[in-house]
């Protein structure tokens, strides 16, 4: 009798055993289906948002603007048109000149409609960056704000604030004593 409770106690063991193995591979089995479910909605949702434009040159293209770099009242985007391109990457000019960076399919938007930069409307000699173009097309005169970060006071001609003519600002440096002009002078 002994012997037979063991035997069965042995199979209990060994059935809950294989029940609880069972449940694991099927938890495991579900979970990988879920994590492939989650992988093909990714990749759907991605490339809807990054949807892969072709842009070619004389296309019309929107560059966000950093909010650093506009003022409160500057619009987001700069409108460009796409003078060049070198393997995946997009020389981009404005009325104003030839943007000095070169930039990526993901960090631009094709403009809808017709294009109203052309090619032949940039001013190909002039090479500028994108705070000085959004600076040149500020209603207001752009951001405004200028900061150094000169430790020596200010006093080489590599300062910003120097070249602009502006005395510095407590978003300079402050600990460091400004020698910058017209104070110096």
């Amino acid at each position: 009798n002994d012997q037979l409770n063991i035997t069965e106690k042995n199979e209990k063991s060994d059935e809950l055993l294989t029940n609880r193995v069972e449940r694991t591979n099927d938890i495991r089995e579900t979970a990988r289906q879920g994590q492939k479910r989650q992988v093909g909605e990714f990749l759907r949702n991605t490339a809807k948002r990054h949807k892969l434009v072709d842009l070619n040159v004389g296309d019309n293209v929107l560059i966000p603007v950093p909010d650093v770099d506009r003022g409160p009242t500057d619009a987001r985007n700069v409108l460009a048109v796409v003078m060049e391109i070198k393997g995946d990457k997009y020389k981009l000019g404005v009325e104003q000149g030839i943007i000095n960076a070169y930039y990526s399919f993901h960090q631009l938007s094709k403009a809808t409609g017709t294009p109203t930069i052309l090619v032949k409307n940039v001013d190909q000699g002039i090479k500028k960056s994108l705070t000085e173009v959004v600076k040149l097309q500020s209603v207001t005169g752009g951001q405004g704000m200028l900061k150094c970060s000169c430790k020596g006071g200010c006093t080489t001609s590599r300062c910003k604030c120097k070249q602009a003519k502006i005395v510095c600002n407590s978003r300079c440096h402050n600990s460091t004593t400004c020698l910058s002009w017209p104070m110096a002078m």
